[in-house]
């Protein structure tokens, strides 16, 4: 790949976007819960780091996500597309709730999995991060988009309840330049399928080799539950980084090269 080359755009099967960058071996990235448009094309800031060694499609779910919708339900969508668009198996990853869905698609789907790798992602949402979850789906819901904001990220990006505090304000100021969801219904009815996932008794189903990553501080997937993920998965690999939080694991250093070398390395379990 130049390291010019361009990121690329286009439509999968039944209308589902992508980005795309790189001439290797097709990865597919499922993307995670959508938000902003800025926001969004922060996730994209991994491509480059991928694409010497894959052709990486990230690919987000068709807009107008039905309310009710499940993680089963999107990942056939997935399936639809990835059917059509390889008509093999590939590598996947998903990062956060596309790891719910990548996740559920190698239950689902193993045929068309090659390797998987799961981002900031266990068998379901821990219970504090689901609360914060819902309310901040209650809060869009009804429209209060800055209340929302500052109820969700400062817990997302702080910790402290001073940086918290302060956070807050900042969020509460520049909700509508940065993080306001470009669709909110997609965004509320994306966490409500997480409300109601949990594959902790499918997880033998995963046949393909599979790394999961995480942070050591993830509020939203505490180590706990990586590490019970990892357990029921087989033929699988944990890697934790020490004092990462959720929204810091995909941009870690480490990242790109342990991805890399999971997927191009035969023996890599």
């Amino acid at each position: 790949m130049k390291n010019n080359e361009k990121m690329r755009e286009g439509f999968l099967e039944g209308g589902m976007p992508y980005v795309a960058m790189g001439d290797g071996p097709p990865l597919v990235y499922m993307r995670s819960l959508p938000l902003s448009e800025r926001m969004y094309k922060y996730e994209l800031n991994i491509l480059p780091l991928l694409a010497p060694n894959f052709t990486v499609y990230a690919v987000d779910r068709k807009p107008g996500i039905k309310k009710g919708a499940t993680m089963r339900d999107l990942a056939s969508g997935y399936a639809r597309a990835i059917e059509s668009e390889f008509g093999e198996a590939v590598n996947v990853m998903g990062l956060s709730s596309g790891g719910a869905i990548a996740m559920q698609f190698a239950i689902d789907f193993p045929h068309l999995v090659r390797k998987l790798v799961l981002v900031a992602i266990a068998y379901r949402v821990g219970s504090e991060g689901l609360k914060l979850e819902l309310k901040y789906a209650d809060l869009l819901a009804q429209g209060r988009f800055r209340d929302a904001a500052r109820v969700f990220y400062p817990t997302v990006f702080a910790e402290s309840s001073f940086s918290q505090w302060l956070l807050g304000g900042i969020i509460w100021l520049a909700e509508p330049l940065f993080l306001r969801p470009t669709n909110p219904e997609d965004t509320i009815n994306t966490l409500l399928a997480d409300e109601n996932f949990n594959v902790e008794e499918d997880l033998h189903k995963i046949t393909a080799p599979t790394l999961l990553i995480g942070g050591e501080r993830d509020f939203f997937f505490p180590e706990k539950l990586l590490k019970h993920t990892a357990d029921l998965i087989p033929n699988s690999r944990l890697i934790v980084y020490p004092g990462r939080k959720h929204i810091e694991v995909e941009t870690d250093s480490r990242f790109a090269p342990d991805v890399v070398s999971f997927l191009n390395n035969e023996n890599s379990i």
